[in-house]
């Protein structure tokens, strides 16, 4: 370490560092250094912000809850941003440890004092999200809305630094019939007609945050196909210039996955309602084939959601001909095929969730159980902690599927794991439900464009014995063996 002339210096040293280290996710060293930082000046209340995101990140909440009580005692009152920062990072610990009663009691005392922080607002969403207070949720967008364009500073551009909440909000609204209170906000957000023409041009990304908004809780979709449509031209990728390029990645992933759920919708609709859907599944088609030909003369299909919905339309709902939908799917299942005979062991539980997804899709249901039981052997294991940590340090997690229902949102869960049940959706791409959210789906009352009532669902979750030790065997709990008679079969059938 670097000589310092004086205790003040070294302490500020070992702070710098430590924050230093956090950025690069390195907790159990920021920690060592936050600490020495606190040795040699108690008093420091930046030393203990980081040590308490250092502890939030090792999952231990109560401590890092007092280390940042600790911490907002000691930081003075005129500096406000300071105090602001710890009290929001004290609600988001308290809801990480799910105790939702006194996080909610932390975030309204925060929100009744600062009511346009952008986190205070976040964190209070989040809070009456997760005690399912949805009246509250509005009264926040009415209460904004009335100040909107006032001294206090709202606008609509406030709208996206409530990012992470967007989903907690969206429900809410939907749930109350209110959506349409922030439909001003996201008109002026938009990259169609936006009162904003240049902000995409620093921060393309946000486009991509409107349609998912615009996708999930517009009671209708076009809205959220034409923003999709817009960020995949020419037009939006030219306005970002050379310099930008690396950000166009994100948006323009984010345009293609809505599309391809968005085409595939219309076509499922129009053929139920006895239309053509030949405007829709070429759509489709446009985002599943490459330009080259196969040796055959047939369509190349990319390696993309495109080509896994339309080659589900093909075969469940016109019932093609083999020689036309499998095409669709032979890439996939290629991939995973080469994963599990390759000599990296960490793709294998990618490798058996692609092929589970698309054997599902094929509506070959025995061998999509039998990669699930792969899959789930960690969640099924969770009761065994070091077990679970022998699986996890060769790539198998507990929860590689997460439950697409309300208990999760895009950046928070609402439910302590492990779930007791799993249901798959055979008419979704990777779509679950676990045991709570299941009737809610079942019953058609999700508040968001996801999966439908009638659609079929099977039961994954406790793993059926019949699937289990069929596609591969976990030898001690420290290695996978694929089971090459299952893998054979697989390429024999598609190969």
């Amino acid at each position: 370490m670097a000589r310092f002339s004086s205790p003040e210096e070294t302490q500020h040293w070992h702070t710098c560092f430590a924050w230093v280290l956090t950025k690069a996710n390195l907790y159990e060293e920021a920690l060592v250094h936050f600490n020495q930082a606190i040795e040699l000046d108690k008093t420091s209340w930046k030393a203990l912000e980081g040590k308490s995101n250092c502890l939030a990140q090792q999952e231990k909440y109560d401590e890092a809850a007092q280390t940042l009580s600790d911490a907002l005692r000691l930081v003075p009152e005129s500096m406000k941003s300071a105090v602001s920062d710890i009290k929001s990072d004290l609600t988001k610990v308290i809801l990480a440890k799910r105790d939702y009663s006194a996080a909610l009691h932390q975030a309204q005392d925060m929100y009744s004092s600062e009511q346009t922080n952008c986190d205070a607002i976040s964190g209070y969403i989040q809070a009456l999200y997760a005690v399912h207070d949805h009246d509250r949720i509005v009264k926040i967008v009415e209460d904004l809305r009335a100040i909107e364009g006032t001294s206090t500073g709202w606008n609509p551009l406030d709208f996206l630094a409530l990012r992470d909440v967007h989903y907690e909000l969206g429900c809410a609204l939907r749930i109350k019939g209110g959506v349409d209170l922030v439909k001003s906000w996201v008109v002026a957000c938009s990259p169609i007609g936006s009162l904003y023409p240049k902000l995409f041009q620093g921060a393309p990304w946000i486009a991509a945050h409107i349609a998912e908004f615009t996708y999930s809780f517009y009671s209708e979709p076009d809205e959220s196909m034409a923003i999709c449509e817009h960020i995949l031209s020419t037009e939006f990728k030219s306005s970002l210039g050379p310099e930008l390029e690396w950000a166009y990645e994100y948006p323009s992933y984010s345009a293609l996955q809505l599309l391809c759920s968005l085409y595939f919708q219309k076509a499922v609709s129009a053929h139920k309602a006895g239309e053509d859907t030949k405007c829709w599944i070429d759509k489709l088609s446009g985002l599943a084939t490459a330009k080259a030909e196969s040796s055959e003369g047939g369509p190349v299909y990319k390696i993309n959601d495109a080509s896994l919905l339309l080659g589900m339309f093909l075969h469940s709902y016109e019932g093609a001909n083999e020689a036309i939908w499998r095409p669709c799917f032979r890439a996939y299942i290629s991939e995973g095929i080469d994963m599990l005979t390759d000599t990296d062991d960490m793709n294998d539980i990618y490798a058996y969730s692609l092929l589970a997804t698309l054997l599902m899709a094929t509506g070959n249901k025995p061998a999509a159980m039998e990669a699930l039981a792969v899959i789930f052997k960690p969640l099924e294991s969770i009761s065994d902690p070091d077990l679970l940590q022998t699986l996890e340090a060769i790539g198998f997690r507990a929860y590689y599927f997460r439950c697409d229902g309300p208990c999760t949102t895009q950046f928070h869960t609402y439910k302590d794991p492990p779930y007791k049940e799993l249901y798959f959706c055979e008419d979704c791409i990777d779509t679950c439900f676990c045991e709570d959210c299941f009737p809610i789906a079942k019953k058609g009352e999700l508040p968001y464009r996801k999966c439908s009532p009638d659609h079929t669902f099977v039961q994954v979750f406790p793993i059926p014995e019949e699937a289990k030790e069929v596609a591969a065997r976990f030898v001690d709990g420290k290695r996978v063996e694929v089971q090459k008679e299952w893998l054979e079969k697989l390429r024999q059938e598609w190969l």
